[in-house]
């Protein structure tokens, strides 16, 4: 789990360094930073302790990776589109920190291939500038619903419920386990802060 975390930071830094733009990368990077630290990981020590057979332990794992991404996905739209009163920061704080989310380079990418090089620049100047003034912000996440990385992020996070649900329904435990993480899945990734 410490490995993992440290190769998803380290993944993170670096394609800040680089002005990696692919979107593998922030993909990756919720896999082995978020989502195994945060809920596959503990889910499968917590299988491993309680002596769980391979195939439980196999379906909390593919459950806890969906929903560690899907939380960060969420956590990536809230930071554009959260109300600060709700979630305590600022909107905009990863394109001020010069972070990638997903949700970036899917915009990124869909500004190249329709040819809108006002819009790529308009998003790679965001990237990383710390005097964004909140109308900056809102000009970059508009721009975002305007490309359909909004959209295809909330299919992405959808998809990934579904598959941690579909994980859920096929490991063999108790009922009342498999509602209550089915309960906390939807509460992470429908939290607004």
């Amino acid at each position: 789990m410490l490995t993992e975390m440290v190769v998803g930071q380290f993944m993170d830094l670096n394609s800040q360094a680089r002005g990696d733009e692919a979107a593998s990368t922030p993909v990756r990077v919720n896999q082995l930073k978020t989502a195994a630290y945060s809920v596959e990981r503990p889910l499968h020590l917590g299988a491993s302790l309680a002596g769980a057979s391979d195939q439980v332990t196999s379906g909390l794992r593919t459950y806890g990776t969906a929903i560690g991404c899907a939380y960060q996905l969420r956590d990536d739209l809230l930071d554009l589109y959260g109300d600060p009163e709700r979630t305590g920061k600022p909107r905009g704080g990863d394109l001020r920190e010069g972070k990638r989310p997903l949700i970036l380079a899917l915009g990124l990418r869909s500004a190249r291939e329709r040819g809108g090089p006002a819009a790529v620049a308009t998003l790679r100047a965001a990237i990383g500038e710390p005097g964004l003034t909140d109308v900056d912000v809102r000009v970059v996440a508009d721009l975002l619903v305007e490309l359909g990385a909004k959209d295809d992020v909330e299919r992405r996070l959808y998809s990934l419920i579904q598959e941690a649900k579909r994980s859920l329904a096929t490991t063999p435990i108790a009922a009342s386990a498999r509602q209550e993480l089915s309960r906390l899945a939807d509460l992470a990734t429908s939290r607004t802060r």
